[in-house]
């Protein structure tokens, strides 16, 4: 066993935390260990107490892992960066806000210098497939046999595969400094604050991306499945005074003159969801700049919401 390698799964998981590129569990992170197998993240534990004994060793031909953990949903997009590259030893998916924003919209007019290109190791994109989907899977390996080391997923975030794990980060951190420079004429600021309200339950989340998309009045289709999973298809607009009511049967809405509101039963959850929200707002008025109406349909959204309500949250609770 190779603790070194799963040491530096575990350090980049928490890289990502801190640096905002992925919020909660979400994202994933392996290595290649040898020529037959690789190590990757296990589903559904965070990344702060996460152990070099939790990381899962999968079989590069049979997809068979030996651990009481399951590997990460999203196993597949790792084994065929590795059956793709002989050279790649580390793959990060992350759901980083800029990149994730440009995969939506702008990719075709992307400003990258070609220095920078040969720096990512050549960028694509991948057409949208549900999480840990065969769609998903053959889009990312047709963008990945295309010769792009770095793929971004529609809707979902973005595939990283470094030959080593800072080649990896190095180019996580740079792609998302290219498509900031992109992004930045409509992102207001991208710090946000959260509040706690008179309720135990509910906090506000406050910045000017979030307001100015609250204030607008509308209600926002979900264009993130990571939003869809943890809100759903839809997130509504309500007023401060009617915030209690409006989260009844939701986990966020947006409130006028404010921001967002968002219910929650533990501070990890809070975090997660004022981290989404952010995220949310800077994509959406991105895309409504564009002019480019693109959202998931409703029914893919519903159907990743009832599996997180589900599994997905039951399994955070158990462990």
């Amino acid at each position: 066993m190779d603790n070194n390698k799963r040491a530096n799964i575990i350090k980049v998981g928490r890289e990502l935390l801190a640096e905002g590129l992925v919020a909660r569990t979400w994202g994933n992170i392996s290595a290649r260990e040898d020529d037959d197998n690789y190590l990757i993240t296990p589903s559904g534990l965070d990344y702060i107490t996460m152990t070099n004994d939790d990381i899962v060793l999968v079989n590069i031909t049979t997809g068979k892992w030996t651990n009481v953990n399951r590997p990460s949903g999203e196993r597949a997009v790792h084994k065929a960066a590795y059956e793709v590259f002989p050279e790649v030893n580390f793959v990060v998916h992350t759901h980083q806000t800029y990149a994730t924003a440009i995969g939506l919209a702008g990719f075709d007019t992307l400003d990258i210098t070609p220095e920078e290109k040969e720096r990512l190791g050549g960028i694509g994109l991948a057409e949208y497939g549900m999480p840990s989907s065969d769609k998903l899977t053959n889009a990312v390996t047709g963008a990945l046999k295309a010769g792009n080391h770095v793929v971004l997923m529609l809707h979902h975030g973005v595939l990283v595969c470094g030959t080593d794990k800072d080649d990896a980060m190095e180019r996580v951190r740079l792609l998302e400094k290219i498509c900031y420079r992109n992004v930045c004429k409509t992102a207001q600021n991208d710090k946000f604050t959260i509040e706690q309200t008179e309720y135990d339950n509910i906090k506000i989340v406050r910045s000017d991306d979030i307001r100015s998309l609250a204030d607008k009045g509308r209600a926002i289709i979900s264009q993130l499945d990571d939003i869809s999973q943890m809100v759903g298809e839809k997130i509504e607009v309500t007023d401060i005074s009617s915030i209690n009511e409006a989260l009844e049967d939701t986990t966020a809405v947006l409130v006028k003159g404010v921001g967002a509101a968002i219910k929650a039963e533990d501070e990890d959850d809070f975090e997660a969801l004022a981290v989404l929200m952010q995220k949310m707002a800077v994509v959406k008025n991105y895309t409504e700049r564009l002019s480019v109406d693109i959202t998931i349909s409703l029914d893919e959204s519903r159907m990743m919401h009832d599996n997180y309500v589900n599994n997905y949250s039951k399994q955070k609770k158990q462990k």
